[in-house]
């Protein structure tokens, strides 16, 4: 237990990050890619077992289509399987995700955004960036996804298509630890359901603050290219 200001509370450490997801619920089969509305790619880093998620925002409805996950997850290997489930579309592509992969690399030169840029060349529509100028705090993005699993309203603002297995994962599983960070111990990473949040964070902020924050709409290339 820990006591705040005179009362005693549950010690935070494994308390579920997404209580408000219910698989039943906001599982989803049959959906299908709308072609005049954007297509949305929103992405996390990470050298392994990391997690892209693709989708389409209908309505005010986060529609996650699809999921790509890979044991060796660099991006010219996550960038070709976006490509190979979505050779082409009817709309923009928006691409969200983790502002520190803005930062670019002291061999390369290139930032992990700049990478993205040059494997999709040729890709036959429009590409936006939507990176915030800076990350939102972790929770700020968990309390977005939550709030769009339950809002207030009582409508539904989040579907996942069930083939979604490791998102699903990460809503049901993904918790505390004791100093009220996200457990990424025993090899679960979130990595799926944080970049939900990115996407969720940039479009639906939980917090008004949020909004004011500088964006990046558009990748530029490195001068020597």
């Amino acid at each position: 237990l820990i006591r705040v200001e005179g009362l005693l509370l549950p010690s935070v450490g494994g308390t579920l990050c997404y209580p408000k997801f219910t698989r039943n619920y906001h599982s989803h089969a049959g959906m299908t890619v709308i072609p005049h509305l954007p297509l949305c790619l929103a992405v996390d880093f990470n050298p392994e077992n990391g997690a892209w998620i693709v989708g389409q925002r209908v309505g005010g409805v986060f529609r996650i289509l699809a999921e790509i996950c890979l044991e060796k997850s660099h991006i010219l290997a996550m960038t070709t399987a976006f490509r190979n489930l979505f050779p082409a579309h009817g709309a923009e592509l928006f691409i969200y995700g983790d502002s520190t992969g803005r930062k670019l690399e002291t061999q390369t030169g290139l930032s992990s955004y700049h990478l993205i840029a040059q494997y999709m060349v040729g890709y036959p529509v429009p590409i936006t960036h939507k990176i915030p100028g800076a990350n939102p705090g972790e929770r700020d993005r968990i309390d977005a996804v939550n709030l769009h699993l339950a809002p207030p309203s009582g409508e539904k603002k989040i579907e996942i298509d069930p083939s979604c297995v490791e998102l699903i994962k990460d809503l049901e599983g993904t918790k505390y630890n004791g100093k009220g960070k996200i457990d990424k111990r025993g090899g679960r990473r979130s990595d799926a359901a944080d970049a939900l949040g990115y996407w969720i964070c940039y479009e639906a902020p939980s917090h008004a603050a949020l909004v004011q924050k500088p964006t990046i709409r558009s990748i530029g290339s490195p001068s020597y290219f």
